[in-house]
């Protein structure tokens, strides 16, 4: 069974696939494959193909940096559609597989697929009634057609398709773009909050649960001289999970990413300080990537507005 990486990774791989290709792959056509080698359900076909959407569209708009026209449009993937071609082949192949073992001398009345009675030689003769034969009588014709000259809209005879509205697409697609980084968004914010809590948890098991000492300070630290001053938002929520203030001064940006590395190696040497540099470290790693999407959120955003 795929696990959540499984589901990043083969999504990534199709945005880069198709972003390399200059639109001659198709996402639908990349992930038909990937399901298909995979053999995943529906409910994966559909994760897979609303995450590679969001991929191919940070590919797209990642290259199309500092152009001045950055305006992205492509075929988004259509979930649906995927799972609808991946079970119609199945099906066809066991149509195939079915009639490949038919004997010859195969009773038709007992096939599944076909009619449920045995074709007469009469029934290939024409009718002695008029009207039952269709090949040797005229279609009819309309009255209404006939006086105006022109074909009527009728159960038999039904209107063409209009023409594709490309501003109603363009919004349709922006609006499926935006729906699936909003989940995403919500989902690694989600993340963000987890592993916090998991850090928090750790730290008041293994090292007590005081709201704030020169111990717990030393702690704070180590994980940003481990981490990197990316991890500052990360240690501040800690501080406040713990019972800490969010404006304690001692935590301010420039004395953490100053402070010294001396208690790194003996933080990290323990079981429970691996674990909360572990669980740090992830919850960064989510922050990050939901704040890569904030310019393309408002792109799309701006391209609605647009469209109006």
């Amino acid at each position: 069974m795929w696990t959540r990486a499984d589901f990043d990774n083969a999504a990534n791989e199709i945005g880069r696939q198709f972003a390399a290709s200059g639109g001659a792959s198709r996402i639908n056509d990349l992930a038909t494959k990937v399901a298909t080698d995979n053999q995943l359900n529906p409910d994966g076909i559909n994760t897979l193909v609303r995450l590679a959407n969001v991929a191919a569209f940070q590919e797209l708009f990642t290259k199309r940096a500092g152009a001045e026209d950055r305006m992205i449009e492509f075929e988004v993937g259509d979930p649906d559609l995927v799972i609808s071609n991946i079970y119609a082949n199945v099906k066809c192949a066991a149509v195939a597989e079915q009639k490949a073992v038919r004997p010859s001398s195969y009773d038709r009345a007992m096939d599944f697929y076909g009619p449920m009675s045995v074709k007469t030689a009469e029934e290939d003769e024409p009718s002695d009634f008029p009207g039952e034969d269709n090949e040797s009588e005229e279609p009819e014709t309309n009255e209404e057609e006939a006086i105006l000259g022109k074909k009527v809209d009728s159960p038999t005879n039904p209107p063409e398709a209009p023409m594709v509205d490309k501003k109603a697409m363009a919004k349709f697609n922006v609006k499926k773009a935006q729906d699936a980084i909003h989940e995403e968004s919500c989902r690694l914010l989600h993340e963000w909050g987890q592993s916090l809590e998991k850090a928090a948890q750790t730290m008041r098991v293994g090292f007590g649960t005081p709201r704030f000492n020169e111990e717990k300070y030393a702690h704070f630290t180590s994980i940003v001289a481990e981490l990197g001053a990316d991890s500052i938002p990360e240690v501040k929520a800690l501080n406040v999970l713990q019972g800490g203030d969010s404006g304690d001064a001692r935590l301010s940006s420039d004395k953490l990413a100053s402070a010294p590395e001396r208690t790194v190696s003996q933080f990290s040497s323990t079981s429970e300080g691996a674990e909360i540099l572990r669980f740090v470290k992830q919850a960064s790693a989510a922050r990050q990537k939901r704040e890569s999407y904030a310019t393309a959120v408002k792109w799309l955003g701006d391209k609605m507005t647009e469209l109006g």
